[in-house]
């Protein structure tokens, strides 16, 4: 069983940073029950897992994103944890909450470390690698406190407000090799920033810098291999046996993509050099370079799909060996 149906990252986006409009579609009661769902989602697509609910978790699945409420009739999670991810090398237990008032530490924040508490008993995985999520749209100043306090030292509890939920799911829709690791490595390094913060007010800067550093940090890594697939596809889309790097270029330019991707890095895609796309996809493996222009420009001849995708496949066998 591969999991359920849910909506892309490009969908769930805007649900979360505009929550209280998408909420406003559900009847009061219901809507909790839905922004859980909706958070469990995002994860599952943040870490490209399978999504079930309760009534069809998985066991034989390994690696999933398991929300403990149920879809069809939809219905609040019963005791436990809002949803486990269960990822490479590490677990999350996630608390999804629309309090921001003193009940996120009294109701959210007691129930999750019970909640770690009682999965540390049944899991297999290490406690050092449990962590907790608290995710909400503000963090209270008195669960932050309690944060900072870490009364529960090998519990992990990790306050994700959607600022930086937001930021960490946009570096997933535009990255092409995120791998768990590195989403634990954002998660561990805001956890860290925790007692360098004196109040809520300086956590909040701290961890919105900390997510900005990871996701430039992500981006520029990425950028020749997500310019070359870039590239790759518009040479496809343009239908030529050849392609000018001055027509690729002009295909990126209008791409919302491209520049956002280059936004996110400080800069602008047309500062470009049109001439640079020819190293980056000839040196990727996706277009083989031919003949100049008369005028000099360089001229690409695309390798096809299933080429590339044999590459790919012996690039993988080759690692596990």
């Amino acid at each position: 069983m591969m999991g359920q149906s849910i909506p892309s990252l490009r969908t769930l986006i805007p649900r979360i940073r505009d929550n209280m409009t998408f909420l406003a579609q559900f009847q009061d009661m219901k809507k909790s029950t839905y922004f859980e769902l909706m958070c469990m989602q995002a994860f599952a697509r943040l870490l490209k897992l399978p999504f079930f609910d309760v009534d069809h978790d998985d066991n034989s699945v390994q690696h999933r994103v398991t929300w403990n409420g149920r879809v069809s009739p939809i219905s609040k999670a019963p005791d436990g944890p809002d949803g486990i991810a269960r990822c490479h090398d590490f677990d999350m237990l996630v608390e999804a909450t629309r309090k921001e008032g003193t009940k996120q530490y009294t109701q959210e924040y007691t129930r999750a470390i019970t909640h770690w508490e009682q999965y540390l008993s049944t899991s297999t995985t290490p406690p050092g690698s449990i962590y907790l999520l608290l995710v909400c749209t503000k963090l209270h100043e008195t669960s932050f406190n309690a944060c900072a306090a870490r009364a529960y030292p090998i519990a992990k509890m990790i306050p994700v407000e959607f600022d930086v939920l937001l930021r960490i799911m946009t570096t997933a829709k535009l990255s092409i090799t995120l791998t768990h690791s590195e989403i634990r490595k954002v998660l561990l390094d805001i956890y860290d920033c925790i007692p360098d913060c004196h109040d809520l007010k300086s956590f909040r800067h701290a961890s919105v810098e900390t997510a900005e550093r990871w996701q430039e940090n992500v981006l520029r890594h990425e950028k020749e291999i997500f310019l070359a697939m870039q590239s790759y596809r518009a040479i496809r889309k343009l239908g030529y046996n050849l392609v000018g790097t001055s027509q690729i270029f002009n295909a990126l330019l209008s791409n919302p993509t491209v520049n956002q991707y280059f936004s996110r890095l400080g800069h602008r895609f047309s500062d470009t050099d049109p001439e640079e796309l020819y190293y980056i996809v000839s040196k990727h493996g996706f277009a083989l370079g031919m003949n100049r222009t008369p005028a000099g420009e360089h001229l690409l001849a695309p390798v096809p799909v299933e080429d590339f995708a044999l590459r790919c496949h012996a690039l993988m066998e080759a690692a596990n060996q």
